[in-house]
């Protein structure tokens, strides 16, 4: 028998992350009664990317007074009826039957990320102690029991519920029923977090925890206090709507996403933000000012005559970000697939031929790629289970070095990531929290003319796609008649009676033809009087 030399895993030991540097930060607004979208730009790059429609908002953080509708021995798991189309999903460790410490409360949340992202149970830590009593014994069929939102609903599963409530604030989370407190591993320095946990010790009140936030680090006591009594207030009210409401009912919902996002993702590091919502833009900006007084951002109105998400070129890259091929600077590229329960990013060294070795070029495209990875996990918003196929690499150190940039890359991510080694086929295995669909799933819909093989855009995202497009044209233009040029398989999908209703909306007339010369869901508006051509770049192709 041939003996086989077997490859040495990198030493953990040299695995030492340098400290997070700051980057510049922008946020920019965009406003209107039908939509709200905010980008975040890190060096002059879009690195995030929230949206919500006035018709399709987030339940997530929600709380709700439910009744089980069925009890689940085999998943040790329960639905919930919460009022909605679906009913909700409750695992039996997310069941609160006892008071919990602040270490308990993270553990038993630890515990159900780690199942839901990878599909472990068992030896998670908080496991044990919060699966100790079965499901039947906690809820019975018919009984209304308090539950708050985790996470919307993703394709065919209903919402994921918890019975362990919390009342997010900017500084701190409040956790009703819980002792003691805690403080955001991200805040490292020991001195800090002594100081933290010393103020919410004789802030909160007994019966509750809490836990302090990034954003907290250098705050003072004042404001802990302030934000702790706005918050004990937000319990009370919905105590007092649990005793009046019968199951199936709303007890609190959240606030609308420019607030979830000052509250829950703005920074210091946040050194502006641009406003452009009309008449809006005041009221927004002083709210904001009001609302970030620790931060004390540079807001501004955007005065500019284009809406501000096409002067700085965002419509652009939230196009891109629904493609699977992804160039890199170096001429390598990515190719992002989505599955049901799976995401695989694949690197390969494209136009990338490099200058000398050989093992340079593959490690320049896979440091590249690794960066690159990183941002468009947060800018797409993936998650479960993500498979990184790297170019092959043969030298130890080299791998070393391509797994050191992608988890430094990932410090930036504010959701749970797990990164795993790097095995001898080249492939990273990790997860990433998932609370929504990602970016393609939410604004595209199957493809009914390849039976659902490809994505094209859903009729909710095409209405707001087409109204931007053609409030362009008349601003370039200064005429109120146009032909929308569509793909064949697109003119014969979308109904001429919709897309003229959108036109509609913004004061125009609109003729549609079919033009063999476009593919996927792009769109072509053309002028009959001068013939100047405004094109509308769709989601399929590079």
């Amino acid at each position: 028998m041939k003996n086989v030399r077997r490859r040495k895993p990198p030493r953990r030991e040299a695995r030492k992350l340098t400290p997070l540097s700051k980057l510049e930060r922008e946020m920019i607004i965009a406003h209107d009664e039908q939509e709200t979208r905010i980008a975040f730009l890190e060096e002059g790059r879009l690195a995030e990317y929230y949206y919500e429609r006035a018709q399709e908002r987030t339940i997530v953080g929600n709380i709700y007074k439910g009744r089980v509708t069925s009890v689940l021995p085999g998943l040790q798991a329960a639905f919930v009826d919460i009022g909605l189309e679906k009913s909700g999903f409750i695992h039996a460790r997310d069941i609160l039957t006892e008071s919990l410490t602040i270490e308990d409360y993270m553990k038993a949340k630890q515990a159900g990320k780690h199942e839901d992202e990878s599909g472990e149970e068992e030896g998670q830590p908080g496991y044990e102690r919060f699966n100790r009593r079965p499901i039947q014994d906690l809820v019975k069929k018919g009984q209304e029991i308090l539950v708050q939102v985790e996470k919307d609903a993703i394709s065919t599963k209903g919402p994921r519920l918890t019975g362990q409530i919390s009342v997010p604030m900017r500084l701190a989370v409040l956790i009703p029923g819980a002792e003691h407190s805690g403080v955001s591993h991200r805040i490292a320095t020991e001195a800090e977090r002594s100081r933290l946990k010393g103020i919410l010790d004789k802030a909160t009140p007994k019966g509750f925890g809490t836990i302090a936030r990034t954003s907290a680090e250098g705050v003072a006591e004042e404001d802990f206090k302030e934000e702790i009594q706005h918050a004990l207030k937000i319990w009370k009210n919905i105590k007092a709507k649990e005793k009046r409401c019968k199951a199936p009912a709303v007890l609190h919902a959240e606030e609308g996403l420019l607030h979830r996002v000052a509250r829950d993702v703005m920074t210091e590091e946040d050194v502006r933000i641009v406003i452009d919502a009309g008449t809006d833009g005041k009221r927004l900006k002083a709210w904001l000012a009001t609302f970030l007084t620790a931060l004390k951002p540079n807001i501004e109105l955007y005065k500019g005559e284009a809406p501000v998400f096409e002067a700085l070129n965002l419509e652009a890259e939230i196009e891109k970000a629904l493609r699977p091929k992804v160039w890199l600077k170096c001429g390598g590229y990515l190719v992002i697939e989505e599955t049901e329960a799976l995401v695989v990013v694949d690197v390969n060294t494209g136009r990338n031929v490099g200058k000398h070795r050989q093992d340079d070029t593959i490690l320049k495209t896979n440091l590249e790629a690794a960066q690159e990875i990183a941002r468009q996990l947060r800018l797409r918003d993936l998650g479960g289970i993500i498979v990184l196929d790297l170019i092959d690499m043969r030298i130890e150190e080299h791998k070393e070095k391509v797994y050191l940039e992608l988890a430094q890359a990932l410090q930036r991510d504010r959701a749970k990531t797990s990164l795993r080694q790097l095995t001898d086929l080249g492939l990273i295995e990790m997860t990433r929290k998932r609370v929504r669909g990602s970016l393609l799933r939410t604004l595209c819909e199957p493809c009914p003319m390849c039976q659902h093989r490809g994505w094209v855009r859903s009729r909710d995202t095409l209405a707001l796609r087409l109204q931007r497009l053609l409030k362009k044209a008349r601003r370039l233009t200064g005429e109120s008649e146009f032909t929308l040029e569509l793909a064949p398989y697109a003119a014969l999908y979308w109904e001429e009676s919709f897309l003229r209703e959108q036109a509609r909306k913004v004061q125009v007339k609109l003729q549609v033809a079919s033009q063999a010369a476009l593919k996927g869901d792009e769109l072509r508006l053309v002028s009959p009087l001068t013939q100047v051509i405004i094109e509308g770049t769709g989601s399929q192709g590079e």
